[in-house]
């Protein structure tokens, strides 16, 4: 199983970057440990998409090799692919990452328990040493942490201004439609209002599909055919017709057609 999970990271590394050939190590390590001996990890390579918000070029400069049971994602990074690459920690709720100068400044912070990440540094006691051939050592770069952060920023795809007055009008009709169908809906936990606890409610958009939404599971928006035309519009005004998106209307009726844009009740 971990050589299935080690080709498919092979496959994912960016043109001219060389395999960091430690993860065999770290692979037999993992597969011969106990349950959270290691800290509670797994080798596997997962999109990145969700946590990492940059152009597509650059996202394939970022190559997750593992993951914890909070969702946070344990990758490579190369930001010159000519050197051995960083590792990096992406928060699964939007914290800033976690960056370490090597693969091998990884290894013996996570022996050290000294990652910052609790699903690593927790567990039974082990010989983690010996297991991963590392010793106990400094832990994360905090100024590599900024530089990779300031990394992100300059990839970051810019965004299309709205004017304020359209986007105020979808914003209403969108969060009018939403919150009538969240009140009305007997699957989803009760919900009575904007004064209830903080929600959210995500809409995909599929060219093909049409609009669905989590509740009981990813069923069809009830009333997708009224919904569509202020979503399309939106999608458009932002740049994203015809493409696959996803909207977010939150319970204090803010829409957010993208990771990067937030339109605010007026």
């Amino acid at each position: 199983m971990a050589k299935s999970v080690l080709d498919v990271i092979r496959k994912k590394l960016p043109k001219g970057a060389v395999f960091p050939e430690a993860l065999n190590a770290i692979a037999s390590a993992v597969a011969n440990a106990g349950h959270g001996d290691l800290g509670y990890l797994r080798l596997e390579w997962t999109a990145a998409t969700l946590l990492l918000d940059v152009k597509p070029a650059a996202a394939r400069h970022v190559v997750p090799f593992a993951a914890v049971s909070s969702g946070d994602l344990i990758a490579f990074w190369w930001e010159d692919v000519a050197l051995p690459p960083r590792v990096v920690v992406l928060g699964a709720h939007g914290e800033e990452a976690i960056a370490f100068t090597s693969l091998e400044s990884f290894l013996s912070s996570w022996v050290g328990r000294t990652t910052g990440v609790p699903d690593l540094d927790e567990g039974p006691e082990y010989d983690r040493a010996k297991a991963l051939g590392a010793t106990p050592a400094e832990g994360p770069s905090a100024p590599l942490a900024k530089q990779f952060g300031d990394w992100v920023l300059a990839e970051r795809p810019k965004t299309k201004a709205i004017d304020p007055v359209l986007a105020e009008n979808l914003r209403a009709a969108i969060v009018r439609i939403v919150f009538r169908e969240a009140l009305a809906s007997t699957r989803m936990p009760r919900w009575n209002g904007p004064d209830d606890v903080y929600r959210q409610w995500r809409l995909m958009v599929d060219p093909k599909e049409g609009v669905t939404w989590h509740n009981g599971g990813k069923v069809p928006f009830p009333a997708m055919e009224e919904l569509r035309e202020p979503l399309e519009t939106l999608l458009a005004a932002t740049g994203q017709r015809g493409k696959a998106a996803t909207v977010t209307v939150d319970s204090e009726g803010r829409v957010f057609p993208d990771r990067r844009t937030t339109i605010e009740p007026a």
